[in-house]
């Protein structure tokens, strides 16, 4: 089985799509993460990286983690510096920056050849293929994500672990059921009758301390690969 990344819904060239293993994409999205999140310091930037670390197919399902580039969570005012900061992100990973931290050596064969082609998409990406919905409703729908994250979960430790287990178990239901705004009572009666704890939406953004990588309400993309 395997995933592509292109660039749009009427991108219909194959031939120059990124095609890649569920291995390699793994791999792909692990070290674009470790580069990023050493390399971002804005908040746009820091949510891109965020936006990665949920592709983790550990937690949508093997083979269920392909995008388009119109997928990430662009803003057209902006887009040109966002695009900037992804190409600097593809360059350190190419310098294996934060590859450290990894219990493995990542195939730089294929793993530079990735990182390649995904700069190509790019370069070739424009703004008039942005729907700036795509910002708003991954921010809503985190929103809800992230009420499952407790404010001291940095650690790669078991409660971090067992944390990335329930993101696991119930992403599909949760992207099913909170697609759109519900309020808060709604929630909190769904979220008892599930045995999930009420936590706070934590404030900023965290990284793991074993890997310093940005994580997410599906935790850290090495730790959930280990």
């Amino acid at each position: 089985m395997s995933v592509s990344i292109c660039l749009h819904r009427d991108h219909k060239n194959v031939e120059e799509w990124l095609g890649m293993s569920n291995g390699g994409m793994a791999v792909f999205l692990t070290v674009i993460v470790l580069s990023g999140s050493r390399l971002a310091i804005k908040k746009k930037e820091k949510e891109i990286i965020q936006w990665f670390v949920e592709r983790d197919d550990t937690v949508r399902g093997r083979g269920c983690n392909g995008f388009d580039i119109c997928d990430i969570p662009w803003e057209k005012e902006t887009f040109e510096k966002e695009r900037q900061f992804l190409l600097k992100v593809l360059d350190g990973a190419k310098a294996k920056l934060g590859w450290e931290v990894l219990s493995y050596q990542p195939n730089e064969d294929f793993v530079f050849r990735y990182l390649e082609k995904f700069e190509t998409l790019l370069l070739n990406f424009t703004s008039e293929y942005i729907d700036e919905n795509t910002y708003s409703l991954w921010l809503e729908d985190n929103k809800i994500l992230e009420s499952l994250v407790p404010k001291d979960y940095s650690d790669c430790d078991e409660k971090s672990k067992e944390l990335a287990l329930k993101a696991r178990h119930h992403f599909e239901e949760l992207t099913i059921k909170f697609k759109k705004y519900i309020d808060d009572d709604e929630y909190d009666d769904w979220a008892k009758k599930q045995k999930f704890p009420i936590l706070e939406v934590p404030d900023g953004f965290h990284t793991c301390k074993e890997h310093g990588a940005i994580i997410s309400w599906n935790g850290c993309i090495v730790c959930n690969d280990m």
